[in-house]
């Protein structure tokens, strides 16, 4: 397997952070001069964007403190809770915005002006995007490839939501300069401002509806989601393959923060085996899977084998394609 580490997630938001800090001061200027509303849009776009990649970088930082007596699993969920910061920021700064700029362009049309400039801009804003969607995307795939995975269930059931938020802004980045363009275009064309508003509103609706993709993932990992069934079928194997343990009847595997897993669960062992045999093999157990990488701690419980059901196993599956 392989393991995408914590500073590939930070080049990407960095990157992220750079490209959007630059749009933001660029389409400001444009939507200033040309009266365009789909300019402003944008640029409120990446303004909340720019902000956003600051609430990722400071995910990365905190979650990456060792545990401690406080926090014994450690501090992963941390990048949970600003993750989901940075999707509410998105949807107010960014979504919100751009709608009411939208209402604001039918209410009060204003003319174009410097169209030449609000060209250059989105089409300059246009490359930029796309070289950040493209470092988050080969991020993403290079963690699929890694798992065994497809891409479409890397980005939807990662348990680290860095790069997949900062994928999401730079796709509805990508488009939303489409939608300006052409809002821009047609109010050159015919005149009228009601294109470059309708425009401006398009933004605002993708932007909410990324906004609440990302916080219904945020959800989901700080309301301790299971881990994948590869990783659970992996420990499972593991588990039983170990000399006395006949089954295990319970598993479950939480996630407690990017690529970190928390183990509990029941092995059926050979009911022969002494007491302190049967102590020994579980503590074995429990260190084996410690040395496992993302494993913060394990609990096994050793129970007979005549308490080991058939069914127990389905059902103790995980329902998450991906964590």
């Amino acid at each position: 397997m392989v393991e995408v580490q914590d500073g590939d997630s930070q080049r990407t938001v960095v990157v992220a952070l750079a490209v959007n800090l630059i749009i933001a001061v660029a389409k400001a200027s444009a939507a200033m001069v040309s009266g365009s509303s789909a300019l402003a849009a944008e640029a409120a776009h990446s303004v909340a964007d720019t902000g956003n990649e600051l609430f990722l970088l400071v995910a990365l930082q905190r979650s990456g403190r060792p545990a401690d007596d406080i926090h014994p699993f450690g501090y992963g969920a941390e990048r949970f809770y600003w993750s989901l910061l940075a999707a509410i920021g998105i949807f107010v700064a960014g979504g919100l915005t751009a709608i009411w700029e939208g209402v604001r362009q039918l209410q009060h049309p204003r003319a174009l002006e410097a169209v030449g400039v609000g060209y250059a801009v989105l089409a300059v804003s246009l490359v930029l995007d796309s070289t950040s969607w493209r470092t988050a995307y080969r991020q993403l795939r290079r963690e699929s490839r890694g798992r065994g995975i497809p891409l479409r269930t890397s980005l939807r059931r990662s348990g680290d939501p860095t790069t997949p938020t900062v994928f999401y802004e730079d796709t509805a980045g990508v488009i939303g300069v489409l939608f300006a363009t052409v809002g821009v275009a047609l109010h050159q064309l015919t005149g009228s401002a009601v294109p470059d508003a309708l425009a401006s509103m398009a933004v605002g609706v993708l932007l909410v509806v990324v906004a609440f993709r990302l916080a219904q993932r945020d959800r989901e990992l700080l309301t301790n989601q299971s881990a994948p069934p590869v990783i659970v079928d992996g420990i499972r194997v593991l588990l039983a393959a170990e000399v006395g343990v006949l089954d295990v009847p319970r598993l479950e595997v939480l996630i407690v923060g990017p690529r970190r897993w928390l183990i509990t669960g029941e092995v059926a062992v050979d009911g022969t085996l002494p007491t302190g045999t049967v102590t020994g093999l579980v503590e074995q157990l429990r260190t084996r899977l410690r040395g496992e990488p993302g494993v913060v701690e394990a609990y096994l419980t050793p129970v007979p084998a005549a308490h080991s059901r058939v069914g127990r196993v389905e059902t103790a599956r995980p329902r998450s394609t991906y964590g």
